[in-house]
């Protein structure tokens, strides 16, 4: 709907950035404190965090390796490792798990997914930091300018002031909802009704901005390693995944939810990482839709 309503619905992206920060502010924080309500807790389940940010490192660090073979370009480098590093988890890997899982495997995803935002600063701008410097430095020793301005980063390394970002107040949400299932207070009814359209809700938030903004003509002016990525997202993550839920002894519901959300494709953040530190970004954005075409053409099915 949101790629029907490109180019024939005016649609600012002021407009489309407020619908998605009040849709990660609001609905998702509440969505988070219902479903960690009724969530049945075991001991695997809080191992979900963890094997969440391992399973991401793993296919940074193989990002790594591939990009140094594949491209000379350091931005080209370093975007190609946040697109192995990334994953549309939030929202693709989500939905994935929501129609195939129901609302207990959507609860466990919440938690899955809670160490999103907090891994792309404390991991993710670091090494698009780092990538950014190594592209400078290849720039200026490329044009021979002894007088070239010092390299810096466009934003900061992590410090405290990260983890104040609006963008995690949905952490919150899950820890309200934790405590509330734990006090062994009942739910009430009423959102045993509302919460199988309030997902459904949630998704749509997400999902027509995003096609909106969609420009498929990029996937033409980029150049991608699609095998890599695709070895990377739909086979080498769900496999880490799998073995690591395994290890943490993880019951079949939420190891399942664990593989499908390991399954997810490059997610946006990588394009918007990208950008910031003045990376290729054209070339996430490709592999960021390209990506996503595979996942719901061929892995969710």
């Amino acid at each position: 709907l949101g790629q029907l309503m490109r180019g024939r619905v005016a649609i600012s992206t002021l407009l489309l950035d407020r619908i998605v920060n009040a849709n990660v502010h609001l609905m998702v924080t509440l969505l988070g404190v219902l479903s960690m309500w009724v969530v049945q807790i075991d001991a695997g389940l809080l191992w979900m965090p963890l094997i969440a940010c391992v399973v991401s490192s793993i296919a940074g660090l193989f990002g790594a390796w591939r990009a140094k073979q594949r491209y000379d370009s350091p931005a080209s480098q370093g975007s190609f490792v946040l697109c192995s590093m990334i994953s549309n988890r939030n929202t693709a890997g989500t939905i994935a798990v929501f129609l195939l899982l129901g609302e207990q495997g959507y609860a466990n995803a919440r938690l899955f997914v809670a160490v999103n935002w907090p891994y792309l600063f404390a991991a993710c701008y670091p090494v698009a930091a780092y990538y950014q410097s190594k592209a400078m430095r290849h720039h200026a020793l490329s044009s021979n300018d002894a007088d070239s301005e010092p390299i810096t980063t466009s934003r900061p390394m992590i410090g405290w002031h990260t983890f104040l970002h609006p963008n995690l107040i949905p952490i919150l949400g899950l820890i309200v909802g934790l405590v509330l299932n734990y006090q062994g207070i009942a739910r009430p009814a009423i959102f045993d009704t509302l919460m199988p359209w309030l997902i459904p809700l949630n998704m749509w938030l997400f999902l027509v901005p995003l096609g909106y903004e969609l420009d498929l003509q990029a996937i033409r002016r980029t150049r991608h390693d699609i095998p890599g990525l695709c070895l990377a997202k739909f086979i080498l993550t769900p496999l880490a995944g799998y073995a690591l839920g395994r290890l943490c002894g993880l019951s079949d519901l939420t190891l399942f939810t664990c593989v499908i959300l390991c399954s997810s494709p490059v997610a946006i953040q990588a394009v918007v990482t990208a950008r910031i530190f003045k990376l290729d970004h054209p070339l996430a954005m490709g592999a960021f839709m390209l990506t996503m075409v595979i996942f719901l053409a061929i892995v969710t099915p």
